[in-house]
């Protein structure tokens, strides 16, 4: 008894081939595609850094640069000291200096800007959040107390232009996964 009596159909194994080619090269074109949108988000990947410190004990600076290659959509801002929450840098330092010197905003060379909610930082920009000069005891309070103090916490929640979310907590950055 013979099993395989049939003859063997060459259009039918032609046409068979060439359709799961066809599968396959679906499978890879989607696969490529997948990479190809991974390197467009990665090219405008946004990356916040915030940086502060003391210069002759008498110049205290905090900045925040973008050092991604991407803008950054500021969505929200948490600032923590002494288990009390502030909502932006520049309220907080200004807070500090009412404490240590009164409000007499005369004596209080200073400058200042912020970083808000619904802000963008540019490619490269970097943002001079405080600057304090010529008051020796508040610039060490500020940088060798308050911001090495470990009750000194922010978080920053931005996104990249693809609506990509990430937070930047202390200088820790980490990618959000979407819901």
């Amino acid at each position: 008894m013979k099993i395989f009596n049939h003859k063997l159909n060459i259009e039918l194994m032609v046409g068979t081939v060439a359709i799961l080619t066809s599968v396959i090269s679906i499978f890879i074109y989607l696969e490529q595609l997948k990479i190809s949108r991974e390197q467009q988000k990665a090219s405008v990947y946004p990356y916040l850094w915030f940086e502060g410190g003391v210069y002759d004990n008498d110049f205290f600076y905090y900045n925040c640069e973008n050092k991604g290659v991407g803008p950054a959509f500021i969505k929200e801002i948490e600032i923590y000291y002494k288990q009390k929450k502030y909502d932006s840098f520049a309220k907080f330092f200004t807070k500090e200096w009412n404490q240590k010197n009164g409000s007499d905003f005369n004596k209080f060379p200073y400058y200042f800007d912020d970083l808000e909610e619904g802000s963008v930082m540019k490619i490269g920009e970097e943002l001079q959040i405080y600057t304090l000069k010529r008051n020796e005891v508040l610039v060490k309070h500020l940088g060798y107390k308050v911001i090495t103090d470990t009750s000194f916490h922010f978080k920053v929640l931005y996104e990249d232009v693809y609506g990509g979310r990430f937070m930047n907590c202390d200088n820790k950055i980490t990618v959000i996964e979407k819901k």
